[in-house]
């Protein structure tokens, strides 16, 4: 119910796969604190492998962050060869 709420569906769904393993890729959100303040980050990960994006900082303090469609394209580049 809270990947509905999110509108994480949609952006599971543009999520191409693995270029290592041909995985599943799933956009995985988290919440921290940095002192007083609260961010949430976001990336995406590989299911089989676990390789990722790393984490972006995608709500967070300052109006440093990165957008869930800005995570989701780092994560769907891919290299000609």
């Amino acid at each position: 119910m809270e990947l509905l709420k999110k509108g994480l569906i949609d952006t599971m769904d543009r999520l191409k796969p693995c270029p290592f393993c041909g995985g599943r890729a799933n956009f995985v959100t988290s919440r921290g604190m940095d002192g007083q303040c609260s961010f949430k980050r976001g990336e995406v990960c590989c299911s089989e492998c676990g390789c990722g994006t790393g984490g972006y900082i995608i709500d967070g303090y300052l109006g440093i962050e990165t957008t869930e469609d800005e995570v989701v394209a780092i994560w769907n580049r891919r290299f000609d060869k």
